[in-house]
């Protein structure tokens, strides 16, 4: 719940002017009265003192204080801004002041009064318990977890200050988990690394570490994060299934599929498990068992199209054209806005179309209708592609080329035809520039799978 602590200290200040006895005795009656609770007849002497002598912080202050406790919290406002512009100094007159515009419910403009307090007393747990407490009430996550930080090293056994700081920390985890979503993983990184404190025990922490360190290419500490998590919270499918995506990434075909084979089993239900693990069986050249498995998932799951897109690799791989084909058709039945179902059909109908030696103009028909549904599939790019090179349209192939490369910058065969049909066309700086590329995404994948076998030794 919400809270903020030791809002109205009172503040006591000495008069710089001569006042008359009467101007006195009102000042102190009303002290006294407000001291005793009898908020209605303090503000009236106190009022006509200030009234006399507008300079006067103390009958100010009281006044706020008043108006507060007689539940008028937008009358004290003005009183309590009075007081900070008076003792411009005074860290307690904008910590009053910042507390007063919460109550009034207005965070934003509090947020000045809280920074001045801190700045004008940074040991004040208090201050930054003020100003983290707004903050984090602004939904600013990650700069309410750092003044928090600051209140709790100034009072770490203080159990109010803890729970914000640690709220403070969960919502930064929840904003870092939207950014990995949104592909920006070093944001995410950093986010995470912050909060580090409360957090680093946590399976969640560290599972979104991990993943976003293996987005990154970091390969040690992403392993380290990922297997802590699922140390952690073994029943955790979501963590089976990123630590399982960070093997097969790294090509660590046999690790990755004991973890899904033991994963299988524990989540039986699981479609997402299944299909990993037929993927690590593709990936580790046990494509019977894939098949099987594949099959299996597809008549539990009939609309499942990930599953579609594993099956129609092994026939593609088998070179069983007409199986892929029969597979694309049952999809667009199952799934008729699924690119993947006229994909399949697409690049059957192709390979066919090589074999006979016949026309891809049935491919090309299949793969643009893949792309009506799904213009960001770069595998469909690069079939067409394919397609059009068969039917010697080079110019339309190397449209379809750069499209592929667009959407997946590290297409290793799209940037090599890309390079081989720039060069017949004689646009030699921009072949140099694919094979440059090319060469640089073997020599990447080259390198990562030296890691893994480096690691798995």
């Amino acid at each position: 719940m919400y809270r903020l602590r030791h809002w109205f200290a009172l503040i006591l200040f000495s008069p710089n002017v001569v006042w008359s006895d009467d101007l006195n005795a009102r000042l102190a009656r009303g002290l006294a009265a407000m001291q005793k609770r009898n908020c209605e007849a303090a503000l009236s002497d106190l009022r006509a003192v200030v009234v006399a002598t507008p300079r006067n912080a103390e009958a100010h202050h009281a006044i706020a204080i008043c108006e507060t406790e007689l539940g008028h919290p937008d009358r004290a406002t003005a009183s309590f801004q009075r007081v900070a512009n008076l003792q411009p100094s005074s860290w307690e007159a904008w910590n009053n002041l910042g507390a007063n515009l919460i109550i009034v419910n207005q965070p934003e403009r509090a947020l000045a009064p809280f920074r001045k307090a801190t700045a004008l007393n940074p040991k004040s747990d208090s201050g930054w318990f003020n100003l983290g407490a707004t903050l984090l009430k602004l939904g600013k996550s990650q700069e309410a977890f750092r003044a928090l930080d600051r209140a709790r090293r100034l009072v770490p056994k203080d159990v109010e200050v803890t729970k914000a700081w640690q709220d403070a920390a969960a919502r930064s985890q929840q904003e870092a988990a939207g950014l990995i979503k949104l592909g920006q993983y070093q944001k995410a990184k950093d986010l995470l690394w912050l909060v580090r404190g409360p957090l680093e025990n946590s399976s969640l922490w560290n599972n979104l570490l991990g993943y976003s360190e293996f987005k990154l290419n970091q390969y040690e500490p992403a392993l380290n994060h990922l297997q802590k998590a699922l140390t952690l919270e073994p029943s955790n499918e979501d963590f089976v299934l990123d630590l399982g995506e960070f093997l097969i990434h790294y090509q660590a075909h046999a690790a990755s599929t004991a973890i899904f084979e033991v994963a299988a089993k524990k989540f039986s239900s699981s479609k997402r498990v299944q299909l990993m693990l037929a993927v690590a069986y593709i990936l580790s050249d046990r494509r019977s068992e894939a098949v099987t498995l594949l099959n299996h998932l597809i008549q539990v799951n009939p609309d499942y199209e990930p599953a579609y897109s594993a099956l129609g690799e092994c026939h593609e791989k088998a070179k069983d054209w007409t199986a892929l084909i029969e597979l694309g058709k049952k999809l667009q039945v199952e799934k008729a806005n699924a690119a993947t179902g006229w994909y399949l059909e697409g690049v059957g109908l192709l390979n066919i179309g090589i074999e006979d030696l016949s026309s891809a103009a049935p491919a090309v028909a299949a793969l643009k209708q893949a792309l009506l549904l799904d213009r960001s599939s770069s595998r469909a790019h690069f079939m067409l592609a394919k397609a059009y090179q068969r039917e010697k349209k080079y110019d339309l192939a190397i449209v379809e080329l750069e499209e592929t490369v667009r959407w997946d910058p590290l297409h290793e065969s799209a940037h090599y035809n890309l390079g081989l049909l720039y060069q017949r066309a004689g646009k030699k700086d921009l072949a140099n520039r694919e094979f440059d590329i090319h060469k640089r995404i073997k020599e990447r994948d080259r390198n990562i799978k030296l890691l893994v076998q480096t690691r798995a030794r």
